[in-house]
Parts: structure tokens; C-alpha cells; sequence
């Protein structure tokens, strides 16, 4: 398959009882290719194989990427504080 534009919009949505990601792919022509990647902190070790597979199929546009990513809570959560770690703190 040849893909002759470069510009396009894309959404994908997966939700099961744990958490839903969505994702959305916005492009447009450009001469070079210019990617930005928005997503969660804790997606960002995984940017440079974004980046990576996203090279794979596109050469050259300006193209957003928006990752969103909801986790629902399986049950109660807890803080606790470490007192002692705390008084170790100088300010």
C-alpha cells in the first residue's frame, strides 16, 4: 500500500476493567519530517521506539501524536509516611 497524503487525522480507543489508552494522529504536509509526542511520564522510556516505528512508515510531514492513558483503581490505595526519612530532610 502506497500512501500518496500527508495529511490525515487517526483515533483509536482500548478500555478494559484495569485502564482505557486512547490514542490520536494528526499530520500534515510539510517538507521534513517533524514528529511530536504527547503522552503520559510514564509512557517516556518508550518514546524512542515510538519514534522508531513511526519512521518506519513516515519519511517526511509534521505529525502530533497524543497518547492518554487512564488506569482505574482495582481497590483502596494507602500513603504512608516515613517519619524518619522525613526529619532527614534539611531546608
Amino acid at each position: 500500500m502506497e500512501i500518496r497524503s500527508m495529511t490525515g487525522f487517526g483515533r483509536a480507543e482500548y478500555a478494559d476493567a484495569v485502564y482505557r489508552i486512547s490514542v490520536e494522529v494528526k499530520s500534515v504536509n510539510s517538507r521534513f519530517l517533524d514528529l511530536n509526542i504527547r503522552m503520559p511520564k510514564q509512557f517516556n522510556a518508550n518514546e524512542s521506539n515510538i519514534r522508531k516505528v513511526l519512521k518506519d512508515y513516515v519519511t517526511r510531514g509534521k505529525m502530533d501524536l497524543f497518547i492518554n492513558y487512564e488506569a482505574f483503581s482495582g481497590g483502596e490505595q494507602s500513603v504512608h509516611l516515613n517519619l524518619s526519612l522525613a526529619g532527614e530532610v534539611s531546608i
